[in-house]
């Protein structure tokens, strides 16, 4: 089939756009937009997992994904992971591991 891709290669060309100073910019700030609203409690309880103060957790916590991300630390299949809730790298990650 043309036009998918496997996770694998998802992986390589995400880990391609975040070399871009100008896209590794605006994926940070859609991050940070979208963690600000994030549940005052689930700011609180990264803040703590992250040990940062919950005012900083947007920055540091998104600043952490997107080079996770861009390193390949953080694969497509660890986001998955994290949105059915299992326990995955990205926790070691973000806690600045």
């Amino acid at each position: 089939m043309t036009g998918c891709a496997t996770a694998e290669q998802q992986d390589a060309n995400a880990q391609k756009l975040l070399k871009d100073p100008a896209t590794r910019q605006q994926r940070l700030d859609k991050c940070i937009s979208t963690v600000k609203w994030w549940d005052p409690q689930v700011k609180h309880e990264a803040a703590g997992l992250m040990r940062i103060s919950t005012d900083k957790v947007p920055s540091v916590f998104c600043e952490r994904m997107v080079a996770g991300v861009m390193t390949g630390r953080i694969t497509s299949k660890d986001m998955v992971a994290l949105r059915t809730g299992s326990a995955t790298n990205i926790f070691k990650i973000i806690k600045g591991g």
